[in-house]
């Protein structure tokens, strides 16, 4: 009988991908703009102009679980198919079309895969790097080949940041997450009790008097270990902070303090602080809260352990010997688990959703979880093989330049030069691009300085309604300044905000 084959050891079939131009990205003013619009920008001569194109509305909807729309995950990402609409409509093959505001860069797919030339801009360098991952076609098989890479090279710190042993076989075992609690003194009985422990996470265990997260917190213990065991007995189970049996409150002290080497990306986050934040008091930011408190740095945000696991990872990547564009998706699949590495994951026991992360804030929970971060990096491996297939079996060309940059200032685009424009601005402060990109973009050591420009409306940096319907408007006659004349821009805005929806309104009026 033959012996039976894994899908391991089948002959890797490598998968026909075009190669992208030289110079196509940038993370920051892209030297290549200007002659990429000279190369694919068709002149505008009015009399020999015979562009016509009806206004275009439908309702349109979108999936939200194709592979490609869950290669890699950003705020307020769009689905595909309403754009595909729009430029389908807007635009023949060819066409030079312009995202100022890019984001996750749906524009630039969609329009590579219907035979279009792009420009995709924008300000947060996570945004255009994640554009570029989209519009870059892989062989799915080079991504799988880099990720075992990586799976065999972490093996060793695997063990040693997770790695423990059954106190029911002896056998050896991986810590899957850790549970730590905020504690709270009860106003009946006086225990000191972490919430984690209380019934129905809200009554104290000891007498049942009702305990209120808006009590005086003293502070957060580790509470309880998910232990998978790898052999003996093979279970899994939780062991706890105060645990009878000595061996297993003897092994839990052990799962939740390990000796953690300094280094040099290490002690640049614990010294580098949120949004570059200068000033005095606790406040860094918008989105900070009470609940921050003790939270001045990047590195504040992720217990050690987790921390050093993600630039462990990080550093195993920047080695591997790949071209610059697979590298790129593998620093993204890691960015993307960065929030759920984070203290802001919450613990749900028995949920089986892997990203129990609040959107849009930067929520740190009384009840978190710590989570093996590389179990959950290497489980990111085959949303990112499929998403890398999908996008490659669809993009039909190659003709994207990506440049992180302010849309207030689009000199380096010739006037009347572009064919059609889609974009999604930012919707007034509804989401707090900066700040919620700034721990993604902190790790990979990109430039977080580009917030100063941001077009947001955010009281804490001063920047009220008037002062992004100013910065939008910049934009905006930029955008009409490149647009060739009698060609469309479609502006997806999606704040529920009447006054930011009138001001919006206002600035189009004005640029028409």
């Amino acid at each position: 009988m033959a012996r039976k084959v894994s899908p391991k050891q089948l002959p890797l079939v490598e998968q026909h991908v075009p190669q992208m131009p030289e110079g196509y990205y940038a993370s920051g003013l892209n030297p290549n703009l200007r002659r990429f619009v000279e190369e694919h920008s068709k002149p505008y001569i009015p009399y020999k102009d015979s562009y016509v194109a009806k206004d275009f509305s439908a309702e349109l909807t979108g999936d939200r679980h194709s592979a490609a729309y869950n290669f890699l995950g950003y705020s307020s990402k769009k689905p595909y198919e309403p754009i595909a609409r729009y430029i389908k409509h807007f635009t023949r093959e060819g066409d030079l079309i312009l995202d100022p505001f890019c984001g996750s860069g749906g524009t630039g797919f969609v329009a590579s895969t219907l035979g279009r030339s792009t420009i995709l801009i924008d300000s947060s360098p996570i945004a255009t790097t994640i554009s570029a991952a989209y519009c870059a076609p892989l062989a799915s098989t080079a991504v799988e080949v880099a990720f075992d890479r990586i799976e065999q090279q972490v093996s060793s710190s695997r063990r040693e940041l997770y790695g423990t042993t059954c106190h029911r076989c002896g056998g050896s075992a991986e810590i899957r997450f850790v549970v730590y609690s905020q504690t709270y003194r009860c106003t009946k009985c006086f225990e000191v009790v972490p919430l984690a422990s209380c019934i129905g996470g809200a009554t104290c265990p000891s007498c049942g008097e009702k305990i209120s997260t808006r009590q005086e917190r003293l502070g957060v213990i580790p509470w309880a270990s998910e232990i998978q065991c790898l052999d003996g007995c093979e279970e899994r189970y939780l062991r706890h902070y105060n645990e009878t049996d000595k061996k297993a409150r003897s092994y839990f002290a052990s799962d939740v303090s390990r000796i953690l080497p300094e280094s040099a990306e290490f002690a640049r986050l614990k010294t580098q602080p949120m949004l570059d934040y200068q000033g005095d008091g606790e406040r860094w930011g918008l989105l900070w809260r009470p609940y921050h408190e003790g939270i001045h740095s990047v590195a504040d945000f992720f217990t050690g352990r987790n921390l050093w696991a993600i630039l462990d990872i990080k550093s195993r990547i920047m080695a591997l010997k790949v071209n610059d564009d697979i590298r790129r998706v593998l620093l993204l699949a890691l960015t993307n688990i960065v929030p759920s590495a984070s203290k802001q994951q919450r613990y749900y026991p028995g949920s089986t959703f892997p990203n129990m992360v609040m959107p849009g804030v930067l929520y740190v929970p009384p009840v978190n979880q710590e989570i093996n971060v590389y179990k959950r990096f290497l489980a990111k491996r085959q949303s990112i093989i499929r998403g890398a297939a999908s996008i490659a079996d669809q993009v039909r060309t190659t003709n994207t330049c990506i440049s992180t940059q302010s849309a207030l200032d689009l000199s380096t685009i010739a006037a009347d030069s572009i064919d059609y424009v889609f974009t999604d601005p930012p919707y007034s402060g509804r989401v707090q691009y900066g700040e919620l990109n700034y721990l993604e973009e902190a790790i990979l050591g990109l430039d977080t300085s580009w917030t100063s420009d941001e077009i947001i409306v955010n009281d804490f940096r001063g920047w009220d309604l008037d002062v992004w319907a100013y910065r939008l408007e910049k934009a905006m006659a930029e955008v009409f300044r490149v647009l060739k004349p009698g060609r469309w821009a479609s502006v997806c805005y999606h704040d529920s905000d009447v006054s930011s929806w009138m001001k919006l309104q206002d600035v189009l009026v004005q640029r028409k």
